[in-house]
């Protein structure tokens, strides 16, 4: 996992928290459920935004 803080985003979800990596473009350590949001164009847009707005990746 990538430790460059402008690539990573924490998600919070109601259980639990995970850290985005932008590298992989995943949540490791959370379950595959989890993982499979990033493939709702809502979310993972979400994330992008987060990234580049806020955190000011590229």
């Amino acid at each position: 996992m990538t430790t460059d803080r402008k690539k990573l985003a924490q998600i919070t979800l109601p259980v639990a928290q995970y850290l985005y990596d932008h590298g992989t473009n995943s949540l490791p350590g959370a379950p595959n459920s989890v993982n499979k949001l990033l493939d709702n164009p809502s979310f993972s847009n979400a994330i992008q935004k987060g990234l580049t707005k806020y955190l000011g990746a590229k």
